[in-house]
Formats: structure tokens, C-alpha cells, sequence
């Protein structure tokens, strides 16, 4: 158990910040150690101590095992690791100060000659400005090299081409909007994930009964454009029948279909775009009637701007029926460059991840209600109409088209800097010379 100290009296209460500053008058000569001392409250010895480099206190209180200097370097060692996408734990830490220790000869008060849970708390409470615990979100290192300013860039300038092509900037700014679509799957989990429960102290194995046969997974296949107006989902189940009872009170116009991997197949994909996608847009009047796209090209079908639809290059997506389609309804089909839908894709941008948190909510509260009961084909459609009440907001869609640049215009200044660090920091270092065992210089 971290053990937390609350110190005694009042003595020797002055900010890092303030010893700081007077260690920096010093060395700028504006005063003596003791002038010095008293203008800032610090007691002389103290500050004569850490001019001289002598003593490891940042304020007052207990010594604290490292200086304030070393300690900011630390600090700021963990942020530039952090920034280019390999952040370290508390482990980590407590093994690079023994390290550190070890290699100065320093004397090491520490169990195991590794700081314990005592020490990192304290050291993240000094530090709590500069530092703070996160859970990280999970990047490939194909992902982190994809996504290079210049890559970002190059995609936003021929982005904006293909808007200027379809016609989309003599629009207005809510037409425009209405336009530009993005769709994708994503897998909902029937069963919670692991999550820390209350148990008894000293238990081995905790166990949580449910009904069913556990874990498994069903796709849902999303669509919706800048201005926040929605496809219905498109439920897509592992199964070679699709029974009518797997399809009942599910979203307003949901569609509901089988593949034997249950992921979005070829087939999947175009019973979706012209069963699903293509009737949508006209109930919108944004592609000509249906009767205008099997015969040759009216007037009234000249007048139709474009629309463009983003989505993520997968294989199962294309075959030259969804192209030929896409075509006779002036429609522009759109593959993001590989590896960037985490920071390019609106969907992933800005409406899966709060969609998810919902769908864990609804999982549990769904368990409560029915005692454990598993979430199977037959229920599944419900708790997606559930989940759309709650989660698919207008305001979702139009954060997360203008989080990945799209909307208003192409624009690579909307991508987070720290989305891009982690992509810089792999190119510097496979520009870097690398050391060979045989050679020195590989």
C-alpha cells in the first residue's frame, strides 16, 4: 500500500518555483546567498546548499533521492518519449532512476535498489503539472509511419481537388456538408470486456457467471455525412442463414445480412450501397431518380452535383458493380491512404470511440436486468436501436468530419500535432545511422 505523509510544523514551506528563481538570481549575480534567502523565505543554508549542487531538496520536506535538475530531465525525457508514441509505465520509470543510480555510483536508499510505489507517487505529485497517468491508445508502427506531415498534406490537397471537381465549392456551406459521406464497420462485442470488480483480498481467481457461450462478436456496418444525417446501420452477422428473428426491432430501416466470416464481404458491401446507401441519397435529392441513371444522361441529371464517399480501402469494399453504380449516380468513391483512418477517418475520428463507451454501458445495464442473460442475434437488433437513441448524435458527425479536416475545406492544420509525432519520430529514426555489431555503421 502507498503510504501517503502529511508533514509536521511549518517549517522550511516554499515552492519549487521560488528556489528556482533565487538559484537563477544567483547565477545572474543580482544579490548575495543571504539578500537572496530572505526575499524569496528561503532559509539561507537551503539555498547556499543547492547553489553549491550539494543537496537533493527541491522544497522543503524530505530529501528527495534525485536533484530537481535530474529530475526534470526525467520529466521531460518521459514527455519526448511519450510524444513519439512510446510512452512508459511506472515500471519503466523505477527501472531507468536504478539505471541511473547504478551507472553515477550514486547511493541507492531504495528496496531492491528499485524505487517503490512510495517513491513514484511522490515524484508524481512534484511533477503533477508537467505529468499525469493515461491509458494509452494502441498504434501500430505501420500506422505511425503512415502518418508523416508531408502524407497528410499531399492527402488534403487532392482531397480539395476532388471537391473542387465535383462542384461542391460553388455549394453552400450546409449543401456542401450534406455531401460528403464517410462509412464504415465496426464490431460490437455480446459480452463486457475485463473490468476491475470488488472481490475478496487474497482471492486467485475471480470469476463472473454468465449465460450463452461467452464472447463473441457482431458487425454493424455505419454511414453519415458532415451535416450529421445518418444511414441506417447495416447488422451483419456470422452465419450462412439470416433468420427473420434476428432482424426484428433494430433501427427504422436497418438492413441485415450473413457472411461466413462475419465481416463485410464484397457482396455485403454492394447490397448495402444500392439497397441501403443509394435510395438514402435520394430520399434526400442529393443523385438523380432511379429511372434517370439507366438511360442516357437528361438535363435535369446534368444539373446533380457530386457526392463523395469516404471509406476505408479495404479489399471487401470494391468490386466493379459498386463502381459502375457509383458512376451512373454521380458518385465519387474515395479510399483513405492505408494506415491513417485512426487520425483521416471521421468515423474513427470522432463517433466509435464515444459510440463504444455507450455500447459498455448498455452491455451491463442489458446483464443486470436479465441476470447475467448473454446478448444473442435476437437482441442484438434492439440494444443497436438503444444505442442509436443514445450515442449517434448530429453533433457527433459534424465534430468528427472537421476533426479529420474534411469539412469546412481540406485542411491538414485540423490533424492533432500529437497524432503526427509519433510518425516524425519513426522517420528521423530510419534516417538515423545504425550501429553494427560487425561494421559500427550499418
Amino acid at each position: 500500500m502507498v503510504r501517503y505523509y502529511q508533514a509536521k510544523g511549518t517549517k522550511n514551506k516554499f515552492s519549487g518555483e521560488a528556489l528556482q528563481q533565487a538559484l537563477q538570481d544567483l547565477k545572474e549575480n543580482k544579490g548575495s546567498i543571504r539578500k537572496t534567502a530572505a526575499a524569496y523565505g528561503i532559509p539561507s543554508s537551503t539555498l547556499s546548499d543547492h547553489h553549491r549542487g550539494i543537496s537533493s531538496k527541491r522544497f522543503g520536506g524530505r530529501s528527495t533521492v534525485l536533484t530537481y535538475e535530474e529530475e526534470k530531465e526525467i520529466v521531460q525525457s518521459c514527455i519526448v518519449l511519450q510524444e513519439m508514441g512510446f510512452p512508459i509505465d511506472r515500471t519503466s520509470l523505477t527501472s531507468v532512476v536504478a539505471d541511473y543510480l547504478k551507472a553515477n555510483s550514486r547511493s541507492n536508499p531504495f528496496t531492491a535498489d528499485t524505487p517503490g510505489p512510495d517513491w513514484f507517487t511522490g515524484f508524481m505529485k512534484r511533477w503533477k503539472s508537467s505529468l499525469s497517468q493515461r491509458k494509452p491508445q494502441h498504434l501500430s508502427r505501420k500506422r505511425a509511419k503512415a502518418l508523416t506531415p508531408d502524407r497528410v498534406s499531399k492527402w488534403m490537397e487532392f482531397t480539395e481537388e476532388l471537391y473542387r471537381k465535383a462542384g461542391l465549392f460553388r455549394l453552400s456551406s450546409k449543401e456542401l456538408s450534406r455531401r460528403i459521406w464517410n462509412c464504415d464497420e465496426t464490431a460490437f462485442a455480446t459480452a463486457s470486456s475485463s473490468k476491475l470488480v470488488i472481490a475478496r483480498r487474497g482471492s486467485k481467481s475471480v470469476y463472473e457467471t454468465m449465460t450463452g457461450s461467452g464472447r463473441e462478436y457482431i458487425t454493424v456496418h455505419w454511414c453519415g455525412n458532415a451535416n450529421g444525417d445518418q444511414i441506417p446501420p447495416y447488422i451483419l452477422y456470422k452465419a450462412q442463414h439470416l433468420y427473420s428473428i434476428w432482424t426484428k426491432n433494430g433501427p427504422s430501416g436497418s438492413l441485415y445480412g450473413v457472411s461466413s466470416s462475419g465481416w463485410m464481404e464484397k457482396p455485403n458491401f454492394y447490397s448495402w450501397f444500392v439497397k441501403g446507401f443509394l435510395p438514402h441519397l435520394r430520399k434526400m435529392s442529393l443523385i438523380p431518380p432511379a429511372q434517370c441513371c439507366n438511360s442516357s444522361a437528361t438535363k435535369d441529371d446534368d444539373q446533380h452535383q457530386g457526392v463523395i464517399l469516404f471509406f476505408d480501402g479495404h479489399y471487401s469494399h470494391i468490386n466493379l458493380e459498386v463502381i459502375s453504380e457509383a458512376k451512373k449516380n454521380h458518385i465519387t468513391l474515395v479510399s483513405l491512404p492505408p494506415n491513417t483512418t485512426h487520425a483521416l477517418q471521421p468515423l474513427d475520428v470522432g463517433v466509435f470511440s464515444p459510440m463504444k463507451k455507450s455500447w459498455q454501458k448498455i452491455m451491463t445495464e442489458h446483464r443486470r436486468k436479465t441476470h447475467g442473460r448473454g446478448i444473442d442475434k435476437i437482441i442484438f437488433p434492439k440494444l443497436i436501436q438503444e444505442l442509436s437513441e443514445r450515442s449517434m448524435k448530429q453533433s457527433h458527425f459534424q465534430s468528427a468530419f472537421r476533426g479529420a479536416g474534411l469539412y469546412p475545406q481540406p485542411t491538414a492544420a485540423a490533424i492533432p500535432r500529437s497524432l503526427l509525432a509519433p510518425a516524425e519520430a519513426v522517420t528521423r529514426a530510419s534516417k538515423s545511422p545504425s550501429k553494427s555489431p560487425h561494421t559500427g555503421t550499418a
